[in-house]
């Protein structure tokens, strides 16, 4: 695969899964947005794939805060002119009990979800009108071994993922989520 020309978003690219997403992609070509909470992370991730000869972008941004989203995708987009990739990699476990409060099962569903379902949206639109776009979930596991709210987000996720790759294969766009397993990182 080559990328030349394609411009690529991670979230969560200041480490593990992210991070090697990144490099991947710059490898092949791809400009690369390096989104991550952690700006020395982010930064450090773009140095790497500035090395690799391509441009890239480090962004410090909190996913789950959706006013971040809109000011890191203008930001991006003022960078690249378009996004046509997307790795919704940001996210982290968060076990809990059965009385977990309202507050605690938000967030999750903030990191995990929702914020990837919010930075979709926004991209989609440019990437039906060029008719390609690509967009990739890094979710978790589907059999929980204990009770865990990120657990049920990245579900909310795979079947949302699901849902709108029906929608928009037609036009050029394909959805996937993968489920990585276990993965000696950070994490």
């Amino acid at each position: 695969m080559a990328f030349t020309g394609k411009t690529a978003i991670i979230t969560g690219g200041g480490s593990g899964i992210g991070r090697a997403c990144a490099l991947g992609l710059g490898k092949q070509g791809a400009r690369v947005a390096v989104w991550d909470v952690n700006g020395a992370n982010a930064a450090s991730v773009a140095d790497e794939v500035k090395d690799l000869g391509v441009r890239a972008l480090p962004v410090r941004i909190d996913v789950s805060k959706f006013e971040q989203i809109e000011a890191a995708t203008r930001r991006t987009l003022d960078e690249f002119g378009r996004t046509d990739i997307l790795v919704n990699c940001a996210g982290g476990s968060r076990p809990t009990t059965v009385d977990a409060g309202e507050d605690f099962w938000e967030e999750a569903f903030a990191l995990n979800f929702t914020s990837a379902r919010r930075l979709t949206t926004a991209l989609l639109p440019g990437m039906r009108l060029r008719r390609w776009g690509r967009i990739v979930n890094i979710s978790g596991t589907m059999e929980p071994r204990g009770l865990n709210a990120a657990v049920a987000a990245k579900a909310a996720l795979h079947l949302w993922a699901k849902g709108l790759a029906c929608e928009v294969a037609a036009e050029g766009v394909t959805v996937n989520t993968i489920q990585p397993g276990r993965i000696n990182s950070e994490q």
